[in-house]
């Protein structure tokens, strides 16, 4: 089955005014530079996405933005068309 690659539809969120910043977790991902993936697993509210785009804007490498309503829950063929599309776009 022949899979038509997506663009990415989403970018990192902008900044709330009471965002909690951690720019220690930040400084130890913008140094993991010989990591080839980072994968970040929390609960529900425990700032992943905040810190993932706050590393996003901060961070000079091109990021692969794949927001949470763009995959279905089980949908593999949707995450790996979406995955590729992203990681296309921004030349990963």
């Amino acid at each position: 089955m022949a899979l038509a690659l997506q663009a990415p539809t989403s970018r990192p969120p902008l900044p709330r005014k009471a965002m909690v910043r951690r720019p220690r977790l930040v400084r130890a991902l913008r140094m993991a530079r010989e990591v080839p993936l980072a994968v970040l697993v929390a609960p529900a509210g425990y700032g992943k996405t905040t810190l993932l785009a706050e590393w996003a804007r901060e961070d000079a490498r091109p990021f692969a933005w794949i927001g949470g309503g763009e995959v279905a829950d089980g949908d593999s063929d949707v995450l790996l068309d979406t995955t590729v599309g992203s990681a296309t776009s921004c030349e990963l």
